[in-house]
């Protein structure tokens, strides 16, 4: 990694390298929580193709969302990793926050007709800075047309959850070697 935008190519290996070894996400994220400059940044791939660049938004912004305060909460504890479905309202809240953040980064995406969901199953693989997030499951069909639809995953078995873990424990390592280089060419 050696700039910012390596980022988002980082999480593109990351979704492929999982589906390898069988864990199957709609979505994949790296996010990192800024608590110094409030700010919350990720990078995402979902499995239609998409993939976000590294964007910033208010940490401030983020807390606006009850399943988001969760994570955080669960970031603050100090969890390895933690596996939840996301329901009903809350569930609508997450999907209806970040669909309004990737309309503003890809206006076109805005025509694709993204579904409503009902319910997620979500796994968070914490490291230092942040967290891995999957949205577990397919989908069926291709988006934009007819018929499209994502399948919720099962949750994960320990097994898996350990595979995971450390996918964010090499994550860890190399963003740490990524901040120290970048703050040496800062200086």
């Amino acid at each position: 990694m050696q700039v910012s935008e390596d980022l988002s190519s980082v999480t593109l290996v990351l979704q492929e390298q999982m589906a390898a070894v069988g864990i199957q996400s709609v979505v994949t994220s790296i996010e990192v929580v800024d608590r110094e400059n409030g700010q919350f940044r990720n990078a995402t791939v979902l499995e239609v193709g998409e993939v976000t660049d590294w964007h910033a938004i208010s940490l401030e912004s983020f807390q606006t969302i009850r399943a988001h305060n969760d994570m955080l909460e669960a970031y603050d504890r100090g969890d390895d990793v933690w596996m939840t479905r996301v329901e009903g309202e809350a569930c609508r809240e997450h999907q209806q926050f970040w669909l309004e953040k990737l309309y503003e980064w890809n206006p076109e995406a805005r025509d694709l007709g993204y579904p409503d969901q009902s319910s997620m199953m979500t796994v968070l693989a914490f490291f230092s800075k942040g967290w891995i997030f999957l949205e577990l499951g397919s989908t069926v069909g291709e988006l934009g047309e007819p018929g499209f639809d994502i399948v919720e995953g099962d949750p994960l078995s320990e097994e898996e959850l350990v595979v995971v873990k450390r996918f964010a424990d090499v994550f860890d390592f190399a963003y740490a070697r990524f901040l120290e280089l970048k703050e040496k060419e800062d200086q």
